[in-house]
């Protein structure tokens, strides 16, 4: 992932004085500005048109996408303990 993401600056101790609204603020955060880029990251038109390149392309393909909804995963995952 080339372009790094970046907390709002915003979502801070100031702006949200409860602990569970600033780490749910900053979750939420988090994962919307990976979905914005998903296209992106997961870039499926390198690799497959109609159909897919090679083997080795679906392969890059598949993992692109599963990484991505693993970060999304365990953002939601991590932020979301001692609920």
């Amino acid at each position: 992932m080339r372009s790094d993401i970046h907390l709002d600056p915003d979502i801070n101790y100031e702006n949200y004085p409860v602990p569970s609204d600033l780490i749910n603020a900053a979750r939420d955060d988090l994962i919307e500005k990976i979905s914005i880029r998903e296209t992106g990251y997961v870039n499926k038109s390198n690799y497959y048109t109609g159909k897919y390149n090679s083997a080795g392309a679906k392969v890059i393909s598949v993992i692109r996408e599963w990484y991505v909804d693993q970060v999304k995963y365990q953002i939601r995952e991590k932020f979301s303990e001692g609920k």
